[in-house]
């Protein structure tokens, strides 16, 4: 712990100034305080084994937080205990103290100040309270003094009183379980907390608080006798009554003088499930309640203690012939719990006990604290016990009635004939996607089979058994002919022929190879044989790729063939890699769309231009408002470009600001100049998100995006009667007619004015130039022939002739109305030529000639994000799809952690798992 972070402010009077300590101890109410205690004994224990050899293993398992509990056999095994274990924790630091025992020799080497103070003592005894219980350590026996305060009978006096019994061994368990009825039948009546219960329930209570100080009468002893030369047997009872079930353990052992002890260890109780259950079933849960309490005592007595010193009664014959039968015969209630059983206890182990002498029945139906004092069955057990083995009458179990196969499990017999090449474990395996858990499952499926032996835990052996049936049957179902000929001593298939297999000992195809000469290891010389186009081999491909953080498929490839020869397995190899979604977030690919055909208004003629226009922003661009010696201070202009989206015509204007009133009234005089317009086409302005750390850039996107520009433009549009549509966001490409217009814009400024700050009216004037230029460029590539002179252009459609073209004839002659008909002539001659030269050269799709997989409703893929790192764009699924005429999707609606998004499909990298 870092000690920077354990500071406090403190002051010793009012008048003192205000400081700050640094605690360099562990402290309390810190929440790694407890973990950092028991690690740092954990770590003494380790540094001081060799010097403290006694006193290490018991820090480790006898430390319950600052307490050390611990008993030996022999009051000289106790001084050097208690010696060393003093010495290895000064050597940390740490300082026992509070000593007690009941040993006075060991007390007499102990100093005063190091044993416990007589002022924490319980009445007049020497007593010390161990876990909620009372220890007289000079008699060395239990017991327990509880009263409970003197307040009203409610429900609230009643749980608080019942719940200051703290009995964690059981020793009052069946004055507990009298509670616990006493408080199931209080919940029935659906009372307040601080209403007064039934006469009935207060009678019963005022009889209980009456008894209560008849426990003061109980003396437990401590002393078990458990020692490593002499033979302990754990003995366990379980019974069952219609309110409640119940299980107590016994240790019988033999004293140093021969003679037989019989001591309580624990006990548990439980209350039957409100749901009515029948008497057997109930038994059947305390058996199963009786082998969680005795895993629990072999674990806390270990070494000296194991599961096959242990011996089960029951007194329900039906309970019994359950658990020793197979769990597959039973209802599901049954065979779960017998199931259990078994896996804890064998099931040889359980014998059958009469009502009469069964501990646990007093358990389970309850006693008075009066009942408890004088019933001695329960604290040692029946009679017999304590006499020779070869005296007992072991019975397994006697079946007098067919209450048992009341449970029998009802079934159906079913017969189908059919025929299948799929291997169970093919089939088996479609159902995982981690070769770790299929393993596991198989493990099971052996277990329940008897090919494996049952065991709590799964251990290496119990995998590599499994890995050797998966092999097997992968290789018997898609190696079939090869298997036999195999088995035969002849060729396998013309395809297999080179690798010259074999059958291991396991029964298992390998790779003979030409390498027995080299020093490689046996299975890297002679690798497993496995299939291509196989969801198990997939599963191993994926296991090493992730083993391997995510190696290429060049070294995965490599590292696999150490083992395996899969076919083909370079490219299964690949195959599994791309489809790697981790490493496709690392480098993800967008998706593709097939280039949409070109729109009506693109490829038909129109009856004049900037019918269909698009319009869009640049800039910005220093200017001054006058000329003059002196004048330095300049303010930003943005042109904006027009563009009529049938001929490519533009029209440049020069903005002053980025206010509504001024882009509104470039478009009066792009109106006023080439005519009104139909359809205005542009982005919605979320091109420059990116870049609002640009100051210029951020009030533009402020601009398009603020609630009066929104409302002055379309109020605008629609006094002119022009309908206003916007491109989804993020998909520049789709106003590429625009957006390709506005580089030579940019390129033709900077050769001109290069670095130089013009004025406005400056400024315009080269625009209006450069506007000039950009009608006047061909719209169709120019031929080789020498009489092609006359070259199709932007200008045609807007002046009927180019802008920058040779001197005209002498036409004072002609008519007005023959001069009217050539004009009307050369229009119709552009339009033509329009259709004949410009549109052919539409034809081609530059890029995104073919679709990929479409992306669909409910696919996850990562979205996109400019100007951010790879690992960061969002990851999002698809909500809605908009397909277009052509019925392909090139736009959707995407849900992410922050919202829905629309964005092109050129602008998502679907996950390639899908």
């Amino acid at each position: 712990m870092k000690h920077k972070y354990q500071k406090i402010l403190w002051r010793f009077s009012p008048q003192d100034p205000i400081q700050t300590f640094e605690l360099n101890r562990v402290i309390f109410g810190v929440k790694p305080s407890p973990y950092l205690s028991q690690r740092v004994l954990k770590q003494l224990s380790i540094d001081e084994d060799e010097k403290f050899p006694i006193a290490s293993p018991k820090v480790c398992t006898n430390f319950y937080m600052d307490d050390f509990v611990c008993s030996v056999e022999d009051v000289g095994a106790a001084c050097d205990l208690q010696s060393q274990m003093v010495s290895l924790c000064l050597s940390g630091g740490f300082e026992l103290v509070k000593w007690s025992s009941n040993s006075n020799k060991l007390l007499q080497s102990i100093p005063e100040d190091k044993r416990l103070s007589a002022h924490v003592n319980f009445d007049t005894d020497n007593t010390v309270k161990i876990l909620g219980l009372k220890w007289e350590a000079l008699e060395d026996y239990f017991y327990f003094t509880v009263n409970f305060p003197d307040r009203p009978c409610t429900k609230r006096a009643l749980l608080s009183a019942v719940s200051t019994i703290f009995d964690p061994l059981g020793f009052l368990q069946p004055i507990i379980l009298s509670c616990k009825l006493l408080i199931s039948d209080l919940w029935r009546e659906k009372i307040d907390w601080d209403e007064i219960p039934s006469s009935d329930i207060c009678e019963k209570w005022q009889v209980f608080q009456s008894q209560l100080g008849k426990i003061s009468q109980l003396k437990i002893p401590r002393h078990l006798h458990l020692s490593s030369k002499k033979p302990i047997l754990l003995i366990g009872f379980g019974d069952a009554s219609e309110r409640a079930y119940a299980a107590c353990v016994y240790c019988r052992s033999e004293s140093p003088s021969g003679e037989i002890q019989v001591s309580l260890i624990a006990s548990k109780s439980r209350l039957s499930p409100l749901r009515t259950e029948s008497i057997p079933r109930l038994e059947l849960c305390s058996g199963l309640l009786l082998a969680n309490l005795i895993q629990s005592i072999v674990k806390t007595f270990h070494p000296l203690v194991d599961m096959t010193q242990v011996l089960c009664f029951l007194d329900s014959t039906v309970a019994l012939d359950w658990i020793h039968s197979s769990p597959h015969r039973w209802a599901q209630f049954v065979a779960n719990r017998v199931a259990k059983i078994q896996n804890i206890i064998d099931p040889q182990q359980w014998y059958h006990v009469s009502g009469k002498e069964n501990p646990a029945d007093c358990v389970s139906r309850g006693l008075s604290p009066s009942e408890l004092v004088q019933h001695q069955l329960f604290y040692s057990g029946p009679s017999w016990l304590k006499s020779s083995k070869d005296e007992w009458c072991l019975n397994k179990h006697t079946i007098s009635d067919v209450s048992a196969h009341l449970e029998v499990k009802k079934g159906e017999i079913m017969c189908a004939v059919g025929h299948t090449t799929e291997d169970w474990v093919d089939k088996v395996s479609k159902n995982f996607s981690s070769w770790s858990k299929l393993l596991h499952c198989i493990v099971y499926v052996l277990r329940f089979v008897r090919i494996l032996p049952k065991k709590l835990t799964i251990e290496l052996c119990d995998l590599q058994v499994a890995e050797t049936y998966i092999f097997r049957s992968i290789q018997r179902s898609h190696f079939v002919e090869d298997f036999k000929c195999l088995q035969k001593g002849t060729q396998c298939s013309p395809q297999l022929r080179k690798l010259d297999l074999f059958l291991d000992n396991d029964s298992i195809i390998r790779i003979g190879g030409r390498l027995n000469n080299s020093k490689l290891g046996y299975e890297q010389c002679h690798p497993i044989l496995l299939p291509k186009n196989n969801h198990t081999v997939n599963l191993i491909i994926d296991h090493y790729h992730k083993l391997n953080l995510h190696t290429g498929p060049h070294l995965l490839l490599s590292l696999l063939r150490q083992r395996f020869w899969i076919l083909s397995g370079r490219s299964e190899v690949k195959k599994r890699v791309h489809r790697c979604n981790i490493c496709f977030k690392v480098n993800p690919r967008p998706t593709t769309a097939k280039m949409a055909d070109l729109p009506s208004f693109r490829v038909q003629a129109s009856t004049k231009p900037f019918v269909h226009t698009g319009v869009d922003y640049c800039g910005p661009f220093s200017v001054t408002m006058t000329k003059g010696r002196g004048i330095k201070s300049s303010r930003k202009a943005y042109v904006c470009l027009f563009i009529c989206l049938t001929t490519k015509a533009v029209h440049i204007e020069l903005a002053s600001d980025l206010s509504t009133e001024i882009f509104l009234n470039c478009l009066k005089r792009f109106i006023s100049r080439r005519g009104c317009c139909q359809v205005i086409y542009s982005d919605n302005g979320t091109n420059f998100i990116g870049a609002t750390n640009f100051n210029a850039l951020g009030e533009l996107y402020q601009l398009l995006d603020s609630q009066e520009y929104q409302s002055k433009y379309l109020e605008g549009l629609n006094s002119y009667r022009i309908h206003w549509k916007t491109i989804p966001p993020s998909a520049p490409h789709m106003g590429g007619i625009w957006e390709s217009q506005m580089r030579p814009i940019k390129t033709h400024l900077m050769k001109v004015i290069g670095l130089q700050i013009l004025t406005f009216e400056e400024l315009s004037t080269v625009l209006v130039q450069i506007e000039a230029l950009l009608n006047s460029r061909p719209l169709c590539p120019l031929g080789s022939d020498i009489d092609t002179l006359s070259v199709l252009t932007p200008a045609h459609f807007l002046h009927a002739e180019p802008l920058k073209h040779l001197p005209a004839g002498d036409v004072s002659q002609d008519t007005h109305v023959s001069r009217y008909k050539l004009l009307d002539q050369l229009v119709q001659c552009y339009w033509k030529r329009w259709t004949t030269e410009y549109l052919h050269n539409m034809q081609k799709r530059e890029k995104w000639s073919s679709s990929e997989r479409p992306v669909r409703v409910g696919d996850l893929v990562i979205v996109l994000q400019d100007n951010q790192p790879v690992l960061s764009w969002p990851l999002g699924i698809v909500q809605e799809v908009h397909p277009g005429k052509d019925n392909i999707c090139r736009s959707v609606v995407v849900k992410t952690q922050n919202g829905c998004l629309k964005r092109p499909v050129v602008k998502l990298c679907p996950l390639p798992s899908q």
